[in-house]
């Protein structure tokens, strides 16, 4: 049946009573509309009964497939959008949204909310289009879990640490600061940072702080590295001591430990890994000598055990000698102590004008030094002993220097005088200002500086004395402090010019003093006299400029015709007495000068 009818004004009554039954009546007598599907409007405004009649448009599908979520359990979720219509997915699979989109409709799917447990960025591929003819199933949403660095700091180190997270990733630390592994770590994935292997140079304890979690969205920074420097013992073994007696040592010049039986001892103060340590005779018991081996070195991984002190009851080079050095003529002439080795910049102070620039460096190891010049009374022993206290081929050799070739036997012929009467009329010869007596001149006159001798007399004392000549830069290197480069030995600070009769013999001082006299000059390290009294003789030949630079226990053994002194004479200006002033004599009677004398050093 097909009916046309106006839309406005219809007639009812018109209609055949199929249709009619179709119209129900309000309470005024209008027809209301039937229930029919919905009415097409032509253009001329009537309805088109074929096309009500016909089926509603299809619908269709909007989903795809997700891939690489980390579901967890069902626990980690991805929010999905298509337009207005959101779903949650746990699960990697097919997926559909419950809201169907009709031919030549628009879909866009994007991610609404990324997973967060564990963290993952997911993106959506083929997710924008327009419905044609059936379901859409090629949206793909494909998710990655997120990767970050593992990281932090370290504080301490002074060697090489190795470090390892999660026991596959290792990392070589030679550094304070920031640090980070290669290998990245997933998100909601474990770290664990551990120690593998602790600096061994110095040895250090490194600690580990926050070093395990779970990785969140970003990079961990937070690990904390925290190094100390173990210490160890310094310790070792007395032998031959007297019953009764006791022995000082002292290590690294301090920590003075006293020994009163033979047997084992311990310093009190741990040393550091890394560090040095240098332990020496401060005081040994009367009538006996104590003789300190293997007591240079630096501390390793472990405690030093093996330090030996021997003690024995020959000291024939002191027998008979009073102490009658220092201010107060009570202090042992003999006496030796320790300098630590270290780097410094010869003859300069950086405040005298006659000072080199600071460019010649130097550096020296641990010797010691005696505390005293070379004293009349110790000399008269020397003397008394004399042909027989000539050295032997190679003796008083450095043994920090491999290129010290020691004494040479045949200055016993040529240099040194052939009998005892010979050696005294050279060391009468400078006239009324030397010290020698023919005969003991008491405490007073034993304890003056020894000068006029020659260099080859002053090495032979040296050996003969159980000592060797100190090399330029280990006299200079004591003097000026190390590396405090003094303008005096006694300078404090450093660049003080104080100087007077207080500190020093010097600037044509009335007459001579007793070795020790001023205590307000003593060196750094307890050196007396080290500025005025005498000159002292040093190992090198002189060079100017220093031949050799930088300097390892160095010393200039090339013959230039002249030898070094050091630390101006009784008759010298403050000037000459400075530590960085150098002072040069000839070989033989021409190099003789009353005030010129020795200072010992030795090897530990």
């Amino acid at each position: 049946m097909r009916l046309r009818r106006r839309i406005f004004g219809a007639v009812i009554g018109a209609l055949p009573l199929s249709c009619a039954a179709l119209v129900s009546f309000d309470e005024y007598g209008y027809g209301k509309r039937p229930s029919l599907p919905p009415a097409v409007v032509t253009g001329d405004g009537d309805v088109d009964s074929a096309a009500a009649d016909a089926a509603p448009a299809p619908t269709y599908i909007i989903g795809g497939s997700l891939v690489g979520l980390a579901s967890n359990g069902g626990r980690n979720v991805v929010v999905l959008q298509n337009n207005a219509d959101a779903i949650d997915v746990s699960n990697n699979g097919a997926f559909n949204f419950p809201v169907k989109i009709a031919s030549g409709g628009a879909f866009n799917v994007s991610v609404k909310t990324q997973p967060r447990s564990p963290i993952q960025k997911c993106t959506v591929s083929g997710g924008t289009g327009f419905v044609v003819a059936g379901n859409v199933t090629s949206i793909v949403v494909n998710c990655i879990t997120t990767e970050h660095t593992i990281g932090g700091s370290v504080a301490g180190l002074r060697g090489t640490l190795i470090v390892t997270n999660n026991g596959n990733d290792d990392l070589v630390l030679n550094n304070v600061g920031q640090f980070a592994f290669a290998k990245t770590v997933e998100s909601g994935s474990a770290y664990d940072v551990k120690v593998k292997t602790g600096p061994q140079v110095p040895s250090q304890t490194c600690t580990v702080a926050g070093g395990a979690g779970t990785v969140g969205s970003s990079d961990v920074t937070s690990v904390s590295i925290g190094c100390t420097t173990n210490a160890f013992d310094i310790s070792g073994s007395v032998a031959g001591l007297g019953a009764g007696k006791a022995v000082v040592l002292q290590n690294n010049g301090g920590d003075d430990l006293s020994v009163d039986s033979s047997g084992p001892f311990t310093f009190s103060t741990a040393v550091e890994s890394g560090a040095g340590y240098a332990v020496t005779v401060r005081s040994a018991p009367a009538g006996q000598a104590c003789v300190v081996t293997r007591s240079v070195g630096t501390v390793g991984t472990g405690a030093v055990t093996d330090v030996a002190v021997v003690c024995t009851s020959n000291v024939p080079n002191c027998v008979g000698l009073d102490p009658i050095c220092g201010p107060t003529l009570t202090g042992d002439c003999c006496d030796s102590t320790m300098v630590p080795g270290g780097t410094f910049s010869r003859s300069y102070d950086g405040v005298s004008a006659g000072a080199t620039d600071p460019g010649f460096v130097a550096t020296v190891s641990s010797f010691r030094l005696d505390t005293y010049e070379v004293t009349v009374g110790r000399f008269r022993a020397f003397v008394a002993a004399y042909p027989a206290s000539a050295p032997a081929l190679g003796a008083g050799k450095d043994a920090n220097n491999a290129a010290d070739p020691g004494w040479n036997d045949a200055w016993n012929i040529t240099t040194l005088a052939p009998s005892q009467n010979a050696l005294i009329s050279g060391i009468k010869s400078c006239g009324a200002g030397t010290t020698w007596t023919d005969g003991a001149a008491g405490p007073v006159g034993e304890s003056k500086a020894m000068g006029c001798i020659s260099w080859h007399e002053a090495f032979a004392f040296c050996i003969w004395d159980g000592g060797r000549l100190p090399t330029e830069a280990e006299w200079n290197y004591a003097a000026a402090g190390g590396n405090e480069q003094r303008v005096y030995p006694w300078s404090s600070p450093p660049s003080s010019t104080a100087i007077d009769s207080s500190y020093a013999i010097y600037d044509n001082a009335p007459s001579w003093g007793t070795v020790g006299a001023s205590p307000k000059g003593t060196s750094r390290w307890g050196q007396a006299d080290m500025a005025g009294n005498v000159w002292e003789w040093t190992l090198d030949w002189a060079k100017t400029p220093y031949s050799i630079t930088p300097c390892n226990d160095c010393a200039n053994f090339i013959d230039t015709g002249m030898h070094v002194a050091r630390g101006g004479g009784i008759n010298n200006p403050a000037s000459l007495v400075l530590t960085s002033e150098r002072g040069v004599a000839p070989l033989g009677p021409a190099g003789r000068a009353f005030d010129i004398g020795v200072r010992c050093a030795r090897t530990p």
